[in-house]
């Protein structure tokens, strides 16, 4: 057998892809999880210790994001033909991340955890149980609409954050800044990314549990692997005319 024909062949690249992608997802969750499992473990086995629940809850969103990244950027690697040792390169890049978006987590994510809660208190208070239809219920309904935009506009400028940290080296502000732009100039490219990315969260609750061991060997890096080819030609054209980026739709 030509060793060399099938090292290049479809078939071994196809290979290759589909065990990178299933690395990339489960260092995800193994990240994310490392040290928001141990308030969480505390906090199952006494769960009037519910402060511990949020302890994990923003453990596991504070390293979520750079895993989250990291993984996008490792993908953007490969694709660009690059090659390197899988491991080395995703802990490289870990680092990296972390150090390229400290700062921005700092500031942006106590902020969207904040509007989460309020999200879900408000959603409470529009139950039947405590609903009243009064100006209270109305500031309640107003509030609810209100955070739950927050949260969608938080959505789309972390999938614009991702994308920014993957191809750009810039300030904070300068990530914080842009992410808010282009989730309204790209708009309708990142909600199709964020659909992208929540169609296997929605089968795995759809379809229960037997989905769930799919999920964690690729519902993160599968759809990440499309978003990135979604966004690829718009990013490469803005690294190579960067003077784009401030030029309203001139990409467009």
């Amino acid at each position: 057998m030509n060793i060399e024909k099938f090292v290049n062949s479809k078939f071994y690249r196809g290979f290759e892809w589909f065990y990178r992608l299933i690395f990339l997802n489960l260092f995800t969750f193994v990240v994310s999880f490392s040290l928001a499992a141990i308030p969480f473990l505390v906090w199952y086995n006494n769960q009037e210790l519910v402060y511990f629940i949020y302890l994990a809850i923003i453990l596991f969103v504070v390293l979520f994001i750079p895993a989250f990244i990291t993984s996008l950027i490792v993908i953007k690697y490969y694709i660009d033909d690059n090659t390197g040792n899988f491991f080395v390169l995703y802990f490289k890049y870990f680092i990296d991340t972390i150090k390229k978006i400290w700062l921005v987590e700092l500031i942006l994510v106590p902020i969207f955890l904040a509007v989460v809660y309020g999200t879900v208190h408000y959603w409470q208070l529009l139950g039947p149980e405590y609903y009243q239809p009064n100006a209270f219920g109305i500031f309640s309904i107003i509030a609810f609409v209100i955070e739950f935009f927050v949260v969608i506009l938080f959505l789309l400028m972390f999938i614009n954050l991702s994308l920014l940290v993957a191809h750009f080296q810039m300030k904070p502000s300068g990530y914080i800044i842009l992410s808010f732009r282009f989730a309204f100039r790209y708009m309708a490219q990142t909600i199709l990314a964020i659909l992208v990315l929540f169609v296997p969260l929605v089968l795995m609750f759809l379809i229960g549990m037997r989905f769930v061991p799919i999920y964690f060997i690729g519902g993160i890096s599968f759809p990440q692997f499309l978003i990135y080819y979604m966004a690829k030609n718009r990013f490469n054209y803005l690294q190579r005319n960067v003077d784009d980026i401030d030029s309203e739709n001139k990409y467009e």
